[in-house]
Parts: C-alpha cells; sequence; structure tokens
C-alpha cells in the first residue's frame, strides 16, 4: 500500500511479461479471497464438572496450608 492508498504489486519471475502479469492477477485474486473470508468467532466453552471441582478441591488445600502455618489459638 502506497500513501495514496494504492496497493502495488509486481512479479519478475519470468522473462515474459505477460506471465508475470498473469502471476499477479492470481496473487491479487488470492489476496482478495482470503481478505473477504469472514472467520466464525469462537465459542467459549464452559468448564467441565470434574475441572470445577479440582480447582475448588486445591483452593481448599491451598487455604488449610496457610491455615496451619498461624500460631495454635489456646
Amino acid at each position: 500500500m502506497t500513501s495514496k492508498n494504492t496497493l502495488v504489486l509486481q512479479c519478475e519471475e519470468t522473462r515474459s511479461q505477460h506471465q508475470n502479469k498473469k502471476l499477479v492477477l492470481d496473487r491479487f485474486w488470492k489476496l482478495l479471497s482470503e481478505g473477504l473470508q469472514i472467520t466464525k468467532p469462537r465459542k467459549k466453552s464452559k468448564p467441565t464438572r470434574a475441572s470445577i471441582l479440582k480447582r475448588l478441591q486445591q483452593k481448599k488445600s491451598q487455604g488449610m496450608k496457610k491455615e496451619h502455618r498461624k500460631k495454635p489459638d489456646l
């Protein structure tokens, strides 16, 4: 893209001007088709029941670990 919003594509793969133009047009149509494709938004997945229970169990054990660091109440 230039400062004037012009797309510039060039190709010097072959010695033939006609073949280079064809390659550039093919490349342009490929870029255009890729740009026009709409990607589907990702659906958020719910955490499984087992993963929720595992997280809560780890949270509980971490809390107990910290609770045991305190001095005992007499």
